[in-house]
């Protein structure tokens, strides 16, 4: 088989990728993440690896997102050293909360316009871009409007497929 001979072997993940089809980062939809330019799905994916890379981090040292050795850490009494992983762990995944993509679940609760206003200004742009007509008749006017700017920024001002 070969493939891996080109190096793509040492990318953690990402030769495979191209083989098996595009990597999708965990809570993303994927179709919607494929229609996003290229430049954009690298940088989520970016964004996604080096988020992955902290969360694995911790693991090597002591208290998960803290600066003690896992040296000191093993010296204190039990319940002290219970209390501080406690503490470590709670504040890992409220900062992995944060950091998580919106649950699709409460997606139906949300409509067009709330959800784009949601978004970083360049990923709305981006998004605001690829949209088909039927999705922007369902947007304000000022976000129609928007929504043609980008269009013909990215476009040339001619309408998608769709």
């Amino acid at each position: 088989s070969g493939e891996g001979e080109g190096g793509e072997a040492s990318g953690a993940g990402l030769g495979d990728s191209a083989a098996a089809g595009p990597e999708i980062p965990d809570g993303y939809d994927a179709e919607v993440f494929l229609q996003l330019p290229e430049d954009l799905q690298g940088e989520i994916l970016a964004e996604h690896r080096r988020a992955q890379a902290a969360s694995a981090e911790p693991a090597a040292g002591g208290a998960p997102g803290s600066d003690m050795s896992e040296e000191v850490l093993n010296a204190l009494p039990a319940e002290l050293r219970e209390e501080i992983l406690a503490e470590q762990r709670e504040l890992q995944r409220r900062a992995a909360q944060a950091a998580a993509p919106a649950d699709p679940a409460n997606a139906a609760d949300m409509d067009n316009a709330s959800f784009l206003a949601t978004l970083a200004p360049e990923l709305r742009r981006e998004v605001l871009a690829l949209q088909n007509d039927a999705f922007l008749a369902s947007l304000p006017p000022a976000m129609q409007e928007e929504a043609r700017v980008q269009r013909e920024r990215v476009y040339g001002g001619g309408d998608l497929m769709g």
